[in-house]
């Protein structure tokens, strides 16, 4: 399995459907503490095997418990570092081995539906073609993360969202441009088409791009590929009459010109 977990949660935002994966052995933050090791948050001498509990065992496997989705919790206590040897019980069983990282508990009704996130194989695509979230999520969820949707808006309703929906901390809505940025009473972001304070989707793409970037993990819908990140929601167009903002300066949507695409 490829291993590079590095800033996987820099979200490209181009626009493109995020089908949904299937859960695994999961522990919650509180589970455990992090492991002082190569691999920061991962449970030490634990390892999930994608196989049945008799499967591992018949391969000199220590058994610990059957985790669900077809995978199995084994032991196998080491000093090196958790995905070298995870690698290595790989190679020896011919089985799919990972670290146990600590990973909030993903209890997302459609989170086994997401193979982009998470592929075992559960529509019939070839297994580990994903994004290896899972492993991401062990060393970041987008905590502190804000994410700037260009797009139609997005939606202030959405049950998956508004968890994550960015507040200005400096701004109240009384008519006033508070923190003197230029936006009059920009409390959750900012309709350039329209010049308004009010973002709100009402076409649908943009809420669409913001679940697949930062749906929250709250037991409803799906995963965001960084559910822990903020979600600024800038509107810059509309689908129909398909017309678009040009923004002079992109970040500050300071001279816009209405153009068709």
């Amino acid at each position: 399995m490829t291993r590079s977990r590095s800033a996987s949660l820099l979200i490209a935002l181009v626009l493109t459907a995020v089908p949904l994966s299937s859960q695994r052995a999961l522990q919650t933050r509180e589970s455990a503490a992090p492991a002082v090791s190569a691999d920061p948050l991962a449970t030490p001498g634990e390892f999930v095997v994608a196989a049945s509990p008799e499967a591992a065992a018949a391969a000199g496997l220590e058994v610990v418990a059957a985790v669900g989705f077809g995978w199995t919790l084994i032991t196998h206590p080491t000093d090196d570092p958790a995905s070298e040897t995870a690698a290595e019980l790989s190679e020896l069983t011919g089985f799919e081995v990972e670290p146990n990282y600590l990973y909030q508990l993903v209890d997302e009704p459609l989170f086994a539906d997401q193979w982009s996130l998470e592929n075992t194989g559960q529509t019939g695509g070839t297994t580990d073609a994903d994004i290896d979230i899972l492993e991401a999520w062990g060393w970041s969820t987008g905590a502190d993360v804000v994410i700037g949707v260009l797009d139609t808006g997005v939606s202030f309703a959405h049950a998956d969202l508004s968890p994550n929906l960015w507040v200005n901390p400096g701004e109240v809505a009384d008519g006033f441009d508070n923190d003197g940025n230029g936006f009059i009473d920009d409390v959750g972001g900012w309709d350039a088409f329209n010049n308004d304070a009010d973002p709100n989707d009402t076409d649908g793409h943009g809420t669409f791009v913001a679940t697949n970037a930062a749906a929250a993990i709250d037991g409803t819908g799906m995963a965001g590929v960084a559910p822990d990140a903020t979600v600024m929601p800038v509107r810059v167009r509309i689908l129909k009459p398909y017309l678009f903002m040009r923004p002079s300066v992109v970040s500050r949507q300071s001279s816009l010109t209405r153009r068709p695409a």
